[in-house]
């Protein structure tokens, strides 16, 4: 039996794990403790090391595994021993996705939620080469030369010490395109003949901080945006070279961001060479692509998903839809098609206006969109007593505000069909919507992300 004090940080234990939570952790329980151990499957006995304990919560990584209920595969993927990323090449894609309604399900459980509700998760025609987007991050290897790739498993390098460098060279990634793989290379290979330093965002010190390739799925295009701690105009020679090498590129940006996260917005933009956008196609509309545009990662598979949100919105065409969280449009323009009119929220001003953009793009007339976060919106709308049949609503991870929700459910629409890319929240979410007033009807896991624990849900909610 394991005893309770003895489960510290270091300490190693057996354990037979027996669900899934998010993230893709295996979950057991034992003594009277419940772990989440990161590297492990439902029915896999495993010896783990825990790496963390808090508030009743201990987390462990898989030092070796006995027994294994999930056949595992070869993976493809020459950097999968090492690779952070797709974690989940190893497994049968049927398995991956059973997987993956097993979370959503998990989710709903520790919510009380009827997790019988969960359909089976909608599975990609192609599991490989399918993202429109991959971010590379620059590094230094233990001979301190640069590197351009993708970081080290945070499970090796907690297991294994650092026996790797953090980020290292991706020579082939197999869920972008043989030609974005190409373009990395050339990037790396140009960056490393010159003298500059990944960026350090403790020490404030050096250059480079990631490269994004985007690429059209629909048209073909490429965008490359390298993002810098500053401008540097010796780096224009980059944005000549890659626009010879690679017919398809379209664009060539130097974005600058001084701030330490890298998720900060950048402060500016430079085309190198070029232009700053690309074109991209879903659902028979074109949207423009910048280099900070939010646009889901799987072109095909977001078709899917947007066409299940339209059709859980129950349309005949004389409806009128709201569309919070909008970003650029996308959804918003797609349910214009089967709708009398749309009105699109968003709090970021420059999404709003590439939104703008793609609705003139498209010759669509009854969409628009409103600038402005969605707790301010929302009370605007009510007081000018504009009324809506259907409300869509996608959140990032964090969720919809309960104050949101009250909104949302004084308005009174027939529908709310709720797209979440975080199970999480979306079962915390539900309840507030049945306060309001509302049943679950739907509940369907879309997988945008094959070889990797992550999913996207539709929810739909009826009066």
């Amino acid at each position: 039996m394991t005893q309770k004090a003895s489960v510290r940080p270091g300490a190693t234990l057996r354990l037979k794990l027996t669900g899934i939570a998010p993230g893709g952790v295996g979950v057991a329980q034992a003594g009277g403790l419940r772990f989440f151990v990161r590297g492990g499957l439902p029915g896999d006995v495993v010896e783990v090391q825990v790496v963390k304990r808090e508030r009743g919560r201990i987390e462990a990584v898989v030092v070796r595994r006995m027994h294994s209920e999930i056949k595992r595969i070869a993976p493809p993927c020459r950097h999968f021993s090492i690779c952070g990323g797709c974690r989940w090449q190893d497994l049968d894609y049927r398995d991956q996705l059973a997987l993956k309604k097993g979370i959503v399900q998990h989710c709903f459980r520790e919510a009380g939620l009827d997790e019988g509700l969960v359909e089976d998760a909608l599975g990609a025609e192609e599991a490989f080469f399918y993202r429109n987007k991959m971010d590379f991050s620059f590094g230094v290897n233990k001979a301190g030369a640069l590197t351009l790739g993708l970081y080290v498993s945070k499970d090796r390098q907690e297991v294994e010490a650092q026996g790797h460098a953090p980020v290292f060279d991706v020579e082939e990634c197999l869920l972008q395109s043989p030609l974005s793989n190409q373009i990395v290379r050339a990037v790396r290979d140009f960056l490393k003949g010159r003298d500059l330093r990944p960026y350090d965002p403790e020490a404030r010190t050096g250059l480079l901080r990631s490269l994004v390739v985007r690429e059209g799925k629909r048209t073909g295009e490429v965008l490359v945006n390298l993002v810098t701690a500053e401008g540097e105009p010796g780096l224009t020679p980059l944005g000549e070279a890659l626009r010879g090498m690679f017919p398809e590129v379209k664009g060539v940006v130097l974005s600058a961001n001084r701030r330490r996260s890298k998720n900060a917005l950048p402060e500016t933009e430079e085309a190198l060479a070029g232009e700053g956008q690309i074109v991209e196609r879903v659902g028979g509309l074109a949207f423009g692509v910048s280099p900070a545009s939010f646009f889901q990662v799987n072109t095909r598979q977001a078709e899917r998903l947007y066409d299940l949100a339209v059709q859980l919105c129950g349309l005949t065409g004389r409806e009128r839809v709201l569309d919070l969280y909008c970003g650029t449009g996308t959804l918003s323009l797609l349910t214009a098609r089967r709708a009398a009119s749309v009105t699109g929220v968003e709090a970021v001003a420059q999404a709003v206006e590439d939104a703008r953009r793609n609705t003139a793009r498209n010759g669509v007339e009854n969409c628009r969109f409103l600038c402005g976060d969605v707790l301010r919106v929302l009370p605007d709308l009510a007081r000018a007593g504009e009324p809506f049949d259907a409300v869509t609503v996608n959140p990032p991870r964090a969720g919809v505000y309960r104050a949101a929700i009250q909104a949302i459910c004084a308005l009174r629409p027939g529908r709310v069909v709720y797209v979440s890319c975080n199970p999480e929240t979306l079962a915390r979410d539900v309840p507030r919507f049945w306060a309001g007033g509302y049943r679950l009807g739907r509940v369907q896991p879309v997988d945008l992300f094959p070889h990797t624990p992550h999913c996207e849900v539709v929810a739909q909610m009826t009066r």
